[in-house]
């Protein structure tokens, strides 16, 4: 609270403590005391806080900003490698109700996560489509405080959304 009422400074001691919560909601599933306040919220309010006045993000977490702004994805990968995991077998219609959501993970390392979800689709008889303008969903960007860097990248898969017409959307990355 004193940080948020200004009465206190982001030391490089606080930041490093701060950063280091991966905002998993173990120490709120662990401790229910002091009236169980929404502890995840004031860390994510901390964080944004100390981006807004300069003193976050962490330069790793500045990098991953970089990487999505240059390559719409968080591993700063060439964005035309996106739908590298597609093989011969996986077939996306090139237009469908439900868009297939990748998300970066799937991607760009663990393919066969992407691969599998398709081909359960395509098993059920699920038209889908995929789109290369899919770009990282940014979580990341929200969880180390980055708010205006993540509205950015919400806008930009919104749009890519609303132009493709998807009435239903299916997703891998555990984060979009």
């Amino acid at each position: 609270k004193a940080i948020m009422d200004g009465r206190l400074e982001f030391t490089p001691k606080l930041l490093d403590a701060l950063y280091k919560c991966s905002l998993c909601g173990a120490c709120d599933t662990r401790c229910k005391r002091n009236l169980d306040p929404e502890i995840l919220s004031v860390i994510e309010a901390l964080k944004a806080r100390a981006v807004e006045s300069g003193k976050g993000p962490l330069p790793e977490h500045a990098k991953i900003a970089v990487n999505i702004s240059k390559n719409n994805n968080r591993y700063g990968l060439p964005h035309e490698n996106r739908l590298g995991w597609i093989t011969d077998d996986i077939k996306p219609a090139k237009k469908a109700d439900v868009l297939y959501f990748v998300g970066c993970v799937a991607s760009y390392t663990h393919h066969e996560i992407a691969q599998s979800a398709a081909k359960i689709l395509m098993h059920s008889k699920t038209d889908f489509m995929v789109s290369r303008e899919e770009s990282c969903c940014g979580h990341l960007l929200y969880a180390t405080g980055q708010v205006d860097a993540f509205r950015k990248q919400a806008e930009r898969n919104i749009d890519m959304v609303s132009k493709c017409g998807a009435k239903t959307i299916i997703v891998s990355c555990a984060e979009g």
